[in-house]
């Protein structure tokens, strides 16, 4: 395994999103972009994402948050959805988050923001759902391929998008697979 040369927190901070299911980044917007904290985030855990193979952050669920006083959230949204899409990720509908506010406590008062927020924690979940379910599906089906078919593996059959469909919508109105932790750093 490729290691980063800093030793700091960094092979830490990376160990925790490959346990996470999914991932919510938020960076104010600065001059159009992200922080300098954000942007060296990126490039640390993203260099190490992308000399590892890009496997350790495949297929989770990511959303990203941007705050301004004015402009620049579309732009500091996009970076960070940039790097995530570059490691793999899968960004839900409603991924991406703007609110408004510049003073502390505002955001908290820009209520579309508020509510747009809501709705990516909500997408985020039904997503990890969905996935997980899908991977749990396609590994039964492969195996009972190789049963039915003594070891003859038909991949057109055991990955028929539409025909997997129909069991997970249920999984929207019942409770979860597995329950989902938020987990804040502070």
């Amino acid at each position: 395994t490729k290691k980063c040369v800093n030793e700091d927190d960094g092979e830490n901070l990376y160990q925790e999103i490959v346990k996470a299911d999914g991932v919510i980044m938020g960076s104010p917007s600065y001059f159009q972009g992200v922080t300098a904290q954000m942007k060296i985030f990126i490039d640390r855990v993203g260099f190490l994402a992308l000399a590892r193979g890009r496997k350790d952050f495949a297929e989770k669920i990511g959303g990203v948050i941007a705050v301004a006083r004015r402009s620049g959230v579309s732009s500091t949204c996009n970076q960070m959805i940039t790097f995530m899409t570059a490691v793999g990720m899968i960004i839900p509908s409603g991924g991406r988050v703007f609110a408004i506010g510049r003073e502390k406590g505002e955001v908290a008062k820009d209520q579309e923001g508020m509510d747009s927020a809501r709705h990516l924690g909500k997408m985020m979940v039904r997503t990890i759902v969905v996935v997980d379910g899908l991977r749990r599906t396609m590994v039964l089906r492969i195996q009972k391929s190789f049963e039915a078919w003594e070891h003859r593996f038909n991949l057109v059959d055991c990955l028929q998008p539409f025909d997997l469909l129909p069991e997970f919508f249920g999984l929207f109105s019942v409770s979860p697979v597995r329950k989902v932790h938020a987990k804040t750093r502070s």
